[in-house]
C-alpha cells in the first residue's frame, strides 16, 4: 500500500520517536510533519517539525520544509530547506523511484546528496514490497567530513489498513546506534 500511495500520489501526515546513543551524548527525538502532492499537477512540498533532548536537557525544536517535482510516474525529486541553516549551507538533492515487480511486489529505491559546510553527505536505500502490506528495506549512508562516517539501517513498514501504517527502524554505524518507531496515515 505504500508503493501504491507513492504512485498515487497519495498525501499523509507522520510522527516518529526514536533515540540515539553515541560515545558523546544521548539524544531522544520526536517529529511530525506532512507530505502533499499538489492534485493535477507534478508538484510535491512538506512540512514538519523536529523536538531533540540531549542527555537530560531542554527539547530544541527545528522546523523542515521540503519541495520537490513528480516529472515521470514513479519518480519523486526534492530539496530540503532546515530553520536557522542557511540553504548554501547545506545544499541537498533527493530522489525516490518506486517500480512496480508484478503482482504486489514493488521495489522502492533512493538517493540522496548534501553538500554541507562540515562536508559531503551521501544516502542510498531500498526496499522490498513483498506484498501491499509489508515492506523490509536498508539504508546506507556516508559522511565525508573531518572523519568519515558510515551507517546502516535495517527497516520495515507495515500497513494495517489502506491509510494507516507502522514503522520500525535501526540504524548502527562507526559513531552511534539509533531507533526510530514511526506512524502515517494517508489519504
Amino acid at each position: 500500500m505504500a508503493e501504491a500511495a507513492f504512485l498515487e500520489k497519495s498525501s499523509n501526515i507522520y510522527a516518529l520517536v526514536g533515540s540515539q546513543t553515541n560515545d558523546l551524548f544521548d539524544v531522544d527525538f520526536q517529529s511530525v510533519g506532512a507530505e502533499f502532492y499538489i492534485p493535477n499537477s507534478i508538484f510535491y512540498a512538506g512540512l514538519g517539525v523536529t523536538r531533540a533532548k540531549a542527555d537530560g536537557g531542554s527539547w530544541d525544536s527545528q522546523w523542515n520544509a521540503s519541495l520537490g517535482v513528480t516529472p515521470i510516474d514513479g519518480l519523486l525529486v526534492w530539496t530540503s530547506f532546515y530553520e536557522d541553516v542557511d540553504y548554501s549551507d547545506y545544499i541537498n538533492l533527493n530522489a525516490k523511484y518506486v517500480m512496480s515487480l508484478g503482482g504486489e511486489q514493488a521495489l522502492n529505491i533512493e538517493g540522496s546528496f548534501a553538500d554541507a559546510d562540515g562536508g559531503e553527505e551521501f544516502g542510498i536505500a531500498a526496499d522490498y514490497y513483498i506484498d501491499r502490506n509489508l515492506s523490509i528495506g536498508t539504508a546506507y549512508s556516508y559522511v565525508n567530513a573531518d572523519e568519515d562516517i558510515k551507517d546502516f539501517t535495517v527497516r520495515a513498514r507495515q500497513f494495517f489498513t489502506n491509510s494507516l501504517s507502522f514503522d520500525l527502524s535501526y540504524t548502527f554505524g562507526d559513531q552511534d546506534d539509533s531507533w526510530g518507531i514511526g506512524a502515517s496515515y494517508r489519504f
